[in-house]
């Protein structure tokens, strides 16, 4: 199972992430207090460590992964071959 290792959302367009403890995720709209969350197809993004590691080598660069601008950073998922699959981190089910 995914473990959830960050959660953050964007409390207005431009603004610069928060990071939560924990939070609500409300169906259809993302998570509360996100303005990030509105569309049809994508109310919450996730980005896997081991990506984001990955990446970071490839450039040679160190960076928080807050600048990526995903709403959940989780660890333990392989997202290949993931869609249309539900994702399970913690408590939250994820389409």
């Amino acid at each position: 199972m995914a473990q959830l290792l960050n959660i953050w959302t964007k409390p207005a367009k431009g603004e610069r992430m928060v990071s939560h403890e924990s939070i609500e995720c409300l169906t259809g709209e993302g998570l509360q207090g996100c303005v990030g969350g509105k569309t049809d197809h994508r109310q919450v993004t996730i980005l896997s460590l081991a990506a984001w590691n990955e990446a970071q080598q490839e450039i040679g660069e160190q960076m928080d992964p807050i600048y990526r601008r995903a709403n959940l950073l989780v660890d333990d998922i392989d997202f290949e071959n993931t869609k249309e699959k539900i994702l399970t981190i913690g408590n939250l089910k994820i389409k």
